[in-house]
């Protein structure tokens, strides 16, 4: 698998940001439930700053032959005055997650166990990994 030269959300700044405390409302979700993931960012450094957090999700083992291994589900804009931290809270539908099933010709969502990536870019290195349970 190649690596780009530069992940998305690559970017330059006057200050450091540090995600902490991330975790989600619950551990198992149905169908019609909203994943709540919480996270606090703090800016480390010593000027004021803003940073993107980002929420990818992907499926662990899914059934589905091609299948992105993460997605972007949601995102925001953080501006953080020198030593501020905020706590953040995204919200992802669980529907959302549906794949469309040619043999069924319908959207459905997929039970399983499937990973939710916070961070400040695409990269790997840069996210942590939250395990959530979606039963349908």
């Amino acid at each position: 698998q190649q690596q780009p030269a530069f992940a998305f959300g690559f970017g330059l700044s006057y200050t450091h940001f540090q995600c902490t405390a991330q975790h989600t409302n619950k551990k198992t979700y149905n169908a019609q439930d909203t994943i709540v993931v919480k996270v606090t960012l703090r800016n480390t450094g010593m000027h004021a700053g803003s940073e993107v957090l980002q929420c990818y999700i992907g499926a662990e083992g899914s059934s589905t032959e091609y299948t992105a291994i993460k997605k972007l589900m949601a995102f925001t804009k953080v501006f953080l005055s020198a030593r501020e931290e905020k706590t953040i809270s995204l919200e992802i539908p669980v529907q959302q997650l549906a794949r469309y099933a040619t043999d069924s010709r319908q959207w459905t969502v997929e039970s399983g166990v499937y990973h939710v990536w916070l961070g400040t870019s695409s990269r790997t290195a840069d996210l942590h990994v939250l395990p959530i349970s979606i039963s349908t």
